[in-house]
């Protein structure tokens, strides 16, 4: 190309785990997947305001209490374990209608 474009490209590999398990046990991931993504819709709100969007309020304050997670962090610090352990401790039926 003419001029050379300004980029620099990178090569990664993926290697499966062991057997083929995943890293965290999930039981319903439809339900992890929701309590991820409510997790990094709101940009920018803390984890606690960001779940609560999309969970009843006191579901999500026992949840975060109760995995020791807090809730003044935002969804990008959480590593997997944590957002398999928080999907864990709020439970389906804490999850908002449509507002």
């Amino acid at each position: 190309f003419v001029p050379a474009p300004k980029i620099d490209s990178t090569v990664i590999r993926l290697v499966p785990l062991a057997g083929g398990m995943p890293r965290v046990p999930i039981e319903d991931h439809k339900h992890y997947s929701v309590v991820v993504h409510a997790a990094f819709g709101q940009r920018r709100k803390t984890l606690r305001n960001a779940l609560r969007a999309m969970f009843a309020d006191a579901a999500v304050d026992a949840a975060l209490v109760s995995t020791g997670i807090d809730g003044q962090r935002r969804g990008e610090t959480l590593d997997i374990a944590e957002f398999g352990a928080l999907a864990a401790a709020i439970p389906k039926a804490a999850m908002l209608a449509e507002r």
